[in-house]
């Protein structure tokens, strides 16, 4: 019997395995980037990479693992919790549409997706602050370095 070289036995698929390794690894970097309050959360990211993710069915996975990152970077940064799944489904379901007829531009896309993000995920966690009567950590030109490194790391590394 003959034995062919592309069945082999011994090797693993690693493919299913990298998004609950990128998920870990993003959870370890959370925790340690709440040593210094220069790290950014990559909310930013999270949000442009579930943006990207719902256009294909097969991305469930990774949008969940999204999702609770999301949850527990809000928590952690002492967020409003779900604010940041609030805002992402007022956006894709009245501007995204619009916003992807309207930039055609793959780069332009990240940096608008991104600024857009910042802006209104600020002014949703200050409404939301108004009210519930609660205070949130003050939010100040941190998160235009949040958002200035958020969209490099999305050009950089997709």
């Amino acid at each position: 019997m003959q034995t062919l070289s592309y069945m082999r036995r011994s090797s693993a698929y690693h493919k299913p395995l990298a998004p609950y390794l990128i998920f870990i690894g993003a959870i370890i970097y959370e925790s340690i980037s709440t040593f210094n309050i220069y790290f950014t959360p990559l909310l930013g990211v999270a949000f442009y990479l579930i943006l990207e993710y719902l256009k294909d069915s097969t991305k469930r996975i990774h949008i969940a693992l999204l999702v609770i990152y999301s949850i527990y970077a809000e928590i952690d940064r002492g967020l409003f919790p779900l604010s940041f799944l609030i805002y992402v489904a007022i956006f894709y379901l009245l501007i995204y549409s619009y916003f992807e007829q309207l930039v055609l531009c793959q780069v332009c896309r990240i940096v608008v997706a991104i600024a857009i993000f910042y802006i209104g995920y600020i002014i949703l966690n200050i409404f939301l602050d108004y009210l519930f009567n609660i205070s949130l950590p003050i939010l100040d030109m941190r998160y235009l370095i949040y958002a200035l490194s958020d969209i490099v790391v999305i050009v950089v590394f997709l």
